[in-house]
């Protein structure tokens, strides 16, 4: 997951992938990383997209694109979740 975090990766997918039925995938990643698969997977593409905001090369946009969320929207949505801030907000602080 952390080398193909930009990929579509469905719980679904994976858990063919492996020979596991999505359900008892899921139960392992919740035993094991304490957190949900989805979660987990949000948690990998966040911290690529915060290390692409560093550099100022790239538009909020074309970040969350490229690491793997649908829209930047699905990227603020998973941003405050995760942190309580927009995406935008912290490269405020960022910048500071």
């Amino acid at each position: 997951m952390k080398k193909h975090y930009a990929e579509e990766l469905s719980l679904h997918s994976l858990a063919a992938q492996f020979g596991y039925s999505p359900e008892h995938l899921s139960r392992m990643f919740q035993k094991y990383a304490f957190m949900n698969y989805k979660y987990y997977l949000s948690s990998i593409r966040l911290e690529h997209a915060m290390e692409e905001m560093q550099t100022g090369e790239k538009t909020l946009s074309e970040i969350a694109v490229s690491v793997g969320f649908s829209d930047s929207r699905a990227m603020a949505k998973a941003f405050v979740k995760h942190f309580g801030m927009l995406p935008s907000e912290y490269l405020k602080i960022s910048k500071k």
